[in-house]
């Protein structure tokens, strides 16, 4: 009884302080937001009828029991809170990139094992390298940036150029493991333009990119089939070619005479990652775009890919998919 008759005692006092449901109270600051009593000397004189706030230079509740919030303090919050994402965002945006580069490099070192010490061939850990050269940055690109869509680009396409430039033969012969990685890329037949074609390939495709992207955004989602086509169709029409070729021409390479054979076997595949490539876009269901896209991207890419410079394929059919992708804008 004595506990009950203090606890009782206690909840009786608290009630006798308490505001009445009518009385007017200071609140709490929230982070800066807070209302004073209108009867304290600290209150600003009323300005229309309306006791201001000395610390915030804001009226109070209006009769409605909401508060009247000064603009400027809005505007800080909203400063506050898109400064917090932007560093949220810049933070998950080099997360992501150090971990594709971190992809890239050992599998590049991998891939370059396997041809020293397993004897796989050059033409097809090339074909894997590719991948990873233009699939990486594309997936990179769709994940969070605090940046502008040209600028990611640039930033992605700078790190990926700066991480070939670690394979030159300056640093390559002083550090044996970028020696192996560059092994997976460099075919025989390439020397001594291995770098070159490469490097100029990567920079041409992403110059196509962002042109692509500043001249018409309302298209950037046939990216997708552009990459499709000119990373896993491509890379998978040197094997076909290979095992199944049976219908072989040539090309040629940029600054050479030298002559490349490709066989009609391995440019069907890209035919066919192209259907495939619209089909994983638009789905079964094709509206009258999805019927052109069909129709146009596999056979523009086969076409090209089959006429295009040796090593150069990916700047060719990025750009012509480029060019395809903005006519069926206008259906």
């Amino acid at each position: 009884m004595k506990h009950l008759s203090m606890i009782l005692t206690l909840c009786l006092a608290l009630v006798a302080v308490a505001p009445s449901a009518n009385a007017e109270m200071a609140l709490p600051h929230l982070g800066g937001i807070g209302m004073t009593d209108p009867t304290s000397k600290m209150a600003m004189p009323p300005v229309n009828g309306l006791m201001l706030d000395p610390r915030l230079d804001m009226p109070p509740p209006d009769p409605s029991g909401r508060m009247a919030i000064s603009p400027a303090l809005l505007e800080e919050r909203a400063r506050v809170l898109l400064e917090a994402q932007r560093i949220e965002a810049m933070r998950d945006f080099w997360t992501y990139m150090a971990i594709f580069v971190a992809v890239f490099l050992g599998g590049t070192y991998l891939l370059g094992r396997q041809v020293r010490k397993r004897g796989w061939k050059v033409g097809y850990t090339r074909k894997a390298h590719a991948l990873m050269l233009y699939f990486l940055p594309y997936i990179a690109m769709q994940g969070p940036s605090p940046y502008p869509w040209t600028v990611t680009a640039s930033i992605t396409l700078g790190v990926f150029m700066l991480l070939l430039m670690l394979m030159s033969a300056p640093i390559r012969s002083r550090v044996p493991a970028l020696a192996t990685a560059f092994a997976s890329i460099d075919r025989p037949e390439d020397r001594p333009f291995t770098l070159t074609w490469l490097i100029t390939s990567v920079i041409a495709v992403w110059g196509i990119v962002i042109a692509w992207y500043l001249a018409a955004p309302e298209t950037v989602g046939y990216m997708f089939v552009a990459f499709f086509i000119s990373g896993i169709g491509d890379a998978l029409a040197e094997p076909v070619g290979l095992y199944f070729g049976r219908h072989p021409y040539t090309t040629k390479a940029l600054g050479t005479d030298r002559t490349y054979i490709r066989t009609w076997e391995g440019s069907a595949t890209v035919f066919v990652s192209g259907i495939v490539a619209v089909l994983l876009l638009h789905g079964l269901a094709l509206d009258a775009r999805g019927v052109a896209a069909l129709a146009l991207f596999p056979i523009v890419g086969a076409l090209v890919e089959a006429r295009s410079p040796h090593t150069w394929d990916q700047p060719f059919i990025i750009a012509s998919c480029g060019l395809v992708a903005v006519g069926l804008s206008f259906i």
